[in-house]
Formats: structure tokens, sequence, C-alpha cells
């Protein structure tokens, strides 16, 4: 039985550093969403940023990274879509804005993007689908109605 007190003496301490750390899991756990949160906002300013000086290239990179790291950012997925549309990488831009908007069906930028992609490539159908989605989103929008009924006949 001699051992037995100090099993019992132990037995505080070592509830109290378990306590501590799982005290701390959550905290550490915050610190990583922050961190990947940081991360991803960077890459997406560092992207637009180097869109606007014409470093295309470049952009794609941070802007793809941005994408990876926050996939449901359909704003950011318009413009990354869209970069890739406009350097040549029309089916790759597509994928972008297409998987954005299974995400985001009500994201009128995303809906614009891919009806211009659809109209420049005379899919008639899928442009009529896009341009009805597009209008019901604006109802307000006279000349979105009347394209939309345009692209509907058949």
């Amino acid at each position: 039985h001699g051992s037995m007190p100090g099993r019992i003496g132990r037995l505080p301490a070592q509830l109290a550093v378990e306590r501590v750390a799982a005290d701390a899991q959550p905290a550490r756990r915050l610190g990583q969403v922050a961190l990947a949160l940081l991360h991803r906002l960077l890459h997406r300013a560092l992207g637009l940023a180097l869109v606007r000086q014409r470093r295309y290239p470049e952009a794609l990179e941070s802007l793809a990274l941005a994408s990876r790291l926050g996939p449901r950012d359909a704003q950011l997925a318009y413009v990354h879509g869209v970069a890739l549309q406009s350097l040549g990488q029309p089916e790759q831009g597509r994928q972008v804005l297409r998987s954005a908007l299974q995400a985001n069906p009500f994201h009128a930028a995303l809906l614009g993007a891919l009806l211009a992609d659809a109209q420049a490539r005379r899919d008639l159908a899928g442009a009529a689908d896009l341009a009805g989605r597009l209008a019901r989103l604006r109802p307000d929008d006279a000349e979105l109605a009347r394209r939309a009924a345009r692209l509907a006949r058949p």
C-alpha cells in the first residue's frame, strides 16, 4: 500500500495537465483556422494586385492557390475563372466557374460569365438556361428578360 498514496498524490496534477492540454486544443484549432484564412486572403489580395499589374502568370498562381484554400469564395472563383479564360485557358476557366456555380447557384456574376462563355461558343441551350436563371435573379432588368426570351426561342 506504500505506493498507493503516491498515485493518489499525482492524480490531481495529472488531471490538471490533461485539462490544460484539452483546453489548449480549441485554441490551437482556432489558430490553425485563422492562419488558413489569412493565407487564403493574402493570396487572394496578391492575385488581384497582380492582375491589376498585368502580371498574369503570377496572378493565376496566387488565384489558383486562394481558390483551393477557399473553394466556396464565389467572387474569387469568378475572378480566377475569367482570368483563365482571358489568358487562353477557356476550358479551365469554364470549369472553375461551373464548380463555383454549383456551390453558389444564385451568384449573378458567375451566371453572367458562363452566359457570355456559352454565347461565345454558340451553346444556345446552355445560354438559354443561364439567361433564364439570371433573369429570375434580376426581375427588374428588362434587357436581360428580352435576352432570355430571345435565347429561349427554338
